[in-house]
This record gives C-alpha cells, structure tokens and sequence, in this order.
C-alpha cells in the first residue's frame, strides 16, 4: 500500500540545484536577475514545509562540493568556497502528481500541483528562504526570481551538473531502500492489487457496486473496505457473512 502513502509521510521541500556558468531570470522582457558561475536553484515548496526543511536547502545549496579543486580533484570545493553566485528561483510545479490512469489517458497526464503550498504562504516562506540565504552567504552573491510571475529562465549548465534535494531523504539515495526492501515493497504491492482484483469482482457479485483500491481507507485493508461498502448498502446480513468467512 506505498502508493497510497499521501502527505507530509511522504514527500518535502524539493530543489534543483543546476551547476552554472551563468544563468539570468527575464520577466516582460527585462532582465531582473543575473549571474556568473554558480548555482541556479529551483525551489518548490509544499504545503506542509517548515524551517527544518528551508535550512537543508539554504545548506545543501551553499556546501555541496559541486566544483574541482585547484589540482583538478573533482567534488572538492562549494559555492561558498568558490565565492560564485546563486540564483534562487521559486519552481511550484516541482510537486507535481498524477492521477491513476493509462500512460497516455488524458486524466494521466494532466498535471496536478495541490500538494504546492499555498501562494500567499509560499511566498512568505520563499522571501524568508531568501533572506536566509543572504544571512548565510555574501548577500551581494545572491539573485532571486520573481514570486509569481511568468519567467523565462536561461542558464549554461556547466558539465552538465544537476542534483536533486528533497528534504525528507537528507542522504539521497542512500535514504532509499535497498533493491531487496524495494523488491519486498513491489511484490507485497502486486500481490495487493491482485487480492483488490478479486475483491472487486466478489462486491460487484455481491452488491452491484464498481470498486477499486483507489477507494481504500488509511489504514483500511481490502476486507474492510468490501464490509464498509456493504454495510452502506445496507447488506448487513451480507456483511456479517462475509466477516465470519474471512475471520
């Protein structure tokens, strides 16, 4: 039941950190931020983000060892190191989700972004992020986007070197479960959705009624769910049957 796993159990503050030679923000046509080699950072802020996941952030942006050292050894030295610039840009459409469908239904593919903070809240988040920043680092080396607006955003990625941060695994991939913990996850999921199959086709037998797992509960299993359903329908005699059965 991992895909049904919503909310602040799940996903955080997301950022793209993108290693630049140089990237700018244009709105209407004026330039309102520039900068030279650095770090261009796309923020998406979810409705459930605090301070904890802010600061992983503002830290991870300004002390990854992103550049080479002056010998040449790779992933040696930070923004911070370097003196370069960071252009911070708010990004709302990276919590992005999907709803359940074929990979080429419309449904499927239209993207949702209700798990993105609020914009009012967002953007105060967002200028206290900023301010943040300029409280860790030189506040002459930080460039900011516009909240809000439409932008085109250019950069020159330099290697190309893009990291993705998502404040609920501090560690990356190593917060990931092993492929034996994710084998485990995906045949327990398989076997699930299966066992919803056949429930399916028994409470349409039973009651008329189409279901999927989609309309499961928290915490409910697939049993639950056909004796709730059931009971809605006033199929008490029915409910209590197909309890004793599966006691």
């Amino acid at each position: 039941y991992q895909r049904r796993v919503r909310g602040p159990n799940r996903w955080k503050m997301r950022c793209i950190l993108q290693r630049c030679l140089e990237a700018a923000v244009t709105v209407d046509g004026q330039v309102v931020s520039k900068i030279g080699p650095g770090i261009l950072a796309l923020v998406g802020i979810l409705d459930w983000d605090g301070e904890g996941d802010m600061e992983y952030v503002i830290k991870k942006t300004l002390h990854l060892k992103l550049w080479p050292s002056e010998e040449g050894k790779p992933w040696t030295r930070s923004c911070i190191d370097m003196g370069f610039e960071v252009l911070v840009v708010s990004q709302f459409t990276l919590p992005i989700c999907f709803k359940k469908g074929g990979l080429t239904t419309s449904n499927a593919n239209r993207p949702d972004f209700h798990f993105a903070m609020p914009p009012t809240r967002a953007e105060e988040m967002y200028d206290h992020m900023l301010a943040q920043y300029r409280e860790e680092y030189m506040p002459d080396r930080l460039q900011a986007g516009v909240f809000g607006a439409m932008m085109d955003v250019s950069l020159v990625n330099d290697g190309p070197v893009t990291i993705q941060l998502d404040s609920r695994m501090p560690r990356g991939m190593y917060d990931v479960c092993s492929a034996e913990q994710l084998r485990q996850e995906t045949a327990r999921a398989d076997a699930a959705e299966k066992r919803m199959v056949e429930l399916e086709k028994q409470l349409m037998e039973l009651t008329g009624v189409a279901v999927s797992y989609t309309h499961l509960r928290a915490h409910e299993t697939p049993e639950h769910l056909v004796c709730r359903l059931l009971l809605e329908k006033k199929k008490n005699k029915l409910a209590q049957k197909y309890v004793s059965k599966h006691r």
